[in-house]
């Protein structure tokens, strides 16, 4: 029914899937872990799935905003550590040497959520915050698939002209000296003409 690279992706996302349900019906790590990335917006949210993800990106919880707080004081971006206190670990994000700005971590995490629950759509409108978060990805990311299409249809082109010169060389119209310069040619003309978006 499914061809072996699809089954394979199947089997793969269901191993993904599964692994999920695990994590988060385990109390600590639910309360440690967040699923977050592509792959977190992919799977809870678009139909059908834009692209194939084979990862689960998790963050501890924690520190979520890591690299996100701009410092006061310099203006850098925070990073954030634990530091044992007398019982237990305490989070702080703080700035880098030289700066002494430092916030407990809990505190700013909080407050952090109350803003965000601020945005949670109503239950009317959630179909069309989909179609909205959709169109906005499709915006940005969609010219990839169609550079991935463009990519395999010159891997394509370029193994059918390797194939029809190794058929040359097998029916002895041309030397194998020949096939190995004619073949190395096409391989570097097509990767100097190649150019990333």
């Amino acid at each position: 029914m499914f061809p072996g690279k699809q089954m394979s992706r199947l089997s793969q996302d269901l191993v993904i899937c599964r692994a999920l349900v695990e994590i988060f019906s385990d109390k600590f790590l639910a309360d440690r872990l967040a699923f977050r990335g592509g792959t977190a917006l992919h799977k809870l949210y678009l139909e059908p799935q834009p692209r194939y993800s084979e990862d689960i990106d998790l963050v501890q919880i924690t520190l979520p905003l890591r690299g996100f707080l701009i410092c006061p004081h310099c203006g850098k971006l925070l990073t954030g550590s634990a530091s044992k206190g007398a019982r237990k670990y305490y989070s702080y994000y703080h700035c880098f040497d030289g700066c002494t700005c430092r916030f407990r971590a809990d505190g700013n995490n909080n407050l952090f959520v109350y803003e965000l629950k601020k945005y949670i759509p109503k239950p009317e409108l959630i179909d069309v915050y989909k179609v909205v978060l959709t169109q906005a990805w499709n915006g940005q990311f969609g010219s990839m698939q169609d550079d991935r299409t463009k990519l395999l249809t010159q891997i394509k082109e370029l193994e059918g002209k390797i194939s029809y010169i190794r058929d040359l060389l097998s029916s002895r119209q041309i030397d194998p000296a020949d096939f190995r310069e004619m073949k190395s040619d096409y391989i570097l003309i097509n990767w100097k003409d190649w150019k990333p978006n």
